[in-house]
């Protein structure tokens, strides 16, 4: 992602942030982005064009090659998340 540095992103930002300390356990960023873009906010949210987040396989030579930290860190199950919820743990 990237952010112009203006008020209308940073409340963008803020209210991501806000979001993600809302969000149910194992239910943090992708979740809490996909509610703030829902929400009406003053930002102009555009699609980049793919050469700028290409994966190795996606993009023959990509301008930024994307990379996600959590690759090789196993995933909370469905199963768990709804027993958390059960449970009322966050």
């Amino acid at each position: 992602m990237i952010f112009a540095p203006r008020p209308a992103a940073r409340a963008f930002v803020h209210m991501w942030e806000t979001e993600s300390g809302r969000a149910p356990k194992g239910e943090k960023d992708q979740t809490a982005l996909q509610v703030a873009m829902g929400r009406p906010i003053a930002a102009n949210l555009q699609s980049i064009p793919n050469e700028y987040c290409a994966t190795p396989s996606e993009c023959e030579s990509p301008v930024v090659l994307h990379d996600w930290a959590s690759r090789n860190t196993p995933k909370v199950g469905n199963w768990q998340k709804r027993l958390w919820h059960l449970l009322g743990r966050r």
